[in-house]
């Protein structure tokens, strides 16, 4: 049985548990197997491939959906588990421009179940092309606007006690506002941030262009 349906800006179809979303202003789609990505395996005698299989596994899903041709760096492989252990691993990928990472909303992932199935594909990377070049700040700029508490965006908790930042790249940012004509570059630092329930990573984003 087949439904298709819209809300917003997003239209759907939906076979079964089986459900292909797709955002007619940004283009991002994503296809959804919910029960075998998030609940129960597909095949409880069989087993998950390991995180260089599922890597292939993901690549070629990539290219016959035809998304093998974008400049891609695999990112991480997590594990999707529920109360009966884990179900699907998820490899997410991000798009890169002149070797330089896309970061922020941009990102490529698919799902891959027990015996290797495909449980889910999510496409939220913008087509890109280089316009021209532009002369960058120093990152010591960068860094005092950290300092001042200026910086353009950041994941850090606001109840953050000590910051401690141990990593610097180059980077392109989207942040997934429609209204951004252009991706920007930014300085990404990185590392981790102290607050009273713990440690965990933190990320600030510092435009790289002089003004």
């Amino acid at each position: 049985m087949e439904k298709m349906g819209e809300g917003g800006d997003e239209v759907f179809m939906q076979t079964g548990d089986k459900r292909v979303v797709v955002n007619r202003r940004t283009g991002e789609y994503s296809f959804l197997d919910g029960p075998h990505m998030f609940l129960d395996p597909v095949d409880p005698a069989a087993e998950i491939p390991s995180d260089s299989e599922c890597l292939v596994l993901a690549e070629k899903e990539l290219a016959r959906v035809g998304l093998g041709d974008r400049d891609l760096r695999a990112l991480k492989v997590t594990v999707s588990e529920s109360d009966g252990g884990p179900v699907a691993k998820l490899v997410t990928f991000v798009a890169t421009m002149d070797a330089f990472d896309v970061g922020g909303a941009s990102r490529i992932a698919v799902g891959i179940g027990q015996g290797g199935q495909v449980v889910g594909l999510f496409n939220a990377a913008r087509h890109a092309t280089p316009v021209g070049q532009y002369p960058l700040r120093p990152p010591q700029e960068a860094l005092e606007e950290i300092l001042q508490g200026t910086a353009y965006h950041t994941d850090a908790p606001a109840e953050t006690t000590t910051l401690m930042l141990n990593q610097l790249r180059l980077i392109y940012y989207e942040p997934g506002d429609l209204g951004q004509e252009f991706l920007q570059p930014v300085y990404l630092f990185s590392g981790s941030a102290t607050t009273p329930e713990g440690e965990q990573e933190a990320n600030i984003y510092v435009p790289a262009l002089r003004q």
